[in-house]
């Protein structure tokens, strides 16, 4: 009989907060096109001065950027020795702790060679590892 009174007490509370919270995700378009507006024009100049820096838009339209919080030490693009790590993790640790699956996650995310043979190097680590740690358990087993 508790369970039951419990379980009616909570569905009622749940219905309850349901009808309160409704509109929260309502997403009003017009508010949000207004205040994107700045940024919709400082897109259009990049557009058409393709390749401009934070500082030139400064320089040449102060109104475009003068409302805006914008760092001009950020990097927008991966130089040509940069890859991007699949979660942040190191290839090798993919290799190492996921073998075989690790070494495709790598090899899709990344399709850089150096990083693809840091996985195999970690899967081939990983399975050497194992493979001694193996033997030996079988050794001291026999003795």
């Amino acid at each position: 009989m508790k369970q039951l009174f419990l379980f009616i007490c909570l569905s009622l509370l749940s219905f309850g907060t349901m009808a309160s919270n409704a509109d929260l995700f309502a997403i009003d378009k017009e508010e949000v096109s207004a205040q994107l507006a700045e940024m919709n024009e400082l897109e259009q100049y990049v557009m058409q001065h393709e390749g401009a820096t934070i500082s030139e838009i400064r320089a040449n339209d102060p109104m475009l950027v003068a409302d805006m919080n914008l760092n001009e030490n950020i990097q927008l693009g991966l130089s040509a020795n940069s890859y991007m790590e699949p979660l942040g993790i190191p290839a090798f640790v993919w290799g190492f702790c996921f073998n075989v699956g690790g070494l495709a996650v790598v090899y899709f995310v990344t399709e850089d060679d150096e990083e693809t043979k840091k996985a195999l190097y970690g899967c081939v680590t990983s399975a050497l590892l194992w493979g001694v740690t193996w033997v030996i358990t079988i050794v001291a087993g026999a003795s």
